[in-house]
């Protein structure tokens, strides 16, 4: 053993962890970057905005909740938060319709429009695999009870399960 002191290491040599996550609506297979290693004062370029899936849009890289696409590496780790988001304009969507069929009794509930009085909306647009409620008919009238929708599937003007017109 000797007397000799280990020299501390240089300060600026010091190496911080620049990391990366996502949040919000974060499409399904998108990678998170690797994480990077810096030294404080370095000018650092973030990582290249992800290719985004139909139906998203990668708003950016966060930063202490400022945008950024470049920083100066702080004398601490730090992690850039990418933001997604969907898409409306281009995601797919779902048009659906309510309708009776068979005798519908006196004062079943209204379908038509809502704004003008209407209990249930005549058809309605939805986002594609997101889950909503369908219109609920809770009160029986007088002696009918409604049993339930059921589910019918157009693609262009055929029924989509049994390939001909809708009847």
């Amino acid at each position: 053993w000797s007397d000799d002191a280990i020299p501390d290491p240089d300060p600026g040599d010091e190496m911080f962890t620049l990391s990366y996550r996502y949040e919000g609506n974060v499409p399904i297979g998108v990678m998170v970057p690797p994480n990077e290693e810096h030294k404080q004062g370095d000018a650092v370029r973030l990582a290249v905005a992800p290719a985004a899936p139909r139906g998203y849009i990668f708003d950016g890289w966060y930063v202490d909740g400022a945008l950024q696409t470049e920083i100066t590496m702080p004398g601490a780790p730090v992690t850039a938060v990418g933001r997604w988001s969907i898409d409306e304009a281009a995601i797919a969507k779902i048009r659906f319709r309510y309708e009776y069929t068979g005798d519908v009794p006196e004062g079943a509930p209204e379908i038509g429009d809502v704004a003008a009085g209407a209990h249930i909306p005549a058809q309605q647009e939805v986002v594609a695999g997101r889950i909503y409620a369908v219109a609920q008919i809770t009160a029986d009238a007088g002696r009918h009870k409604f049993d339930g929708w059921i589910p019918r599937m157009e693609v262009a003007g055929l029924d989509a399960v049994q390939g001909h017109d809708p009847v």
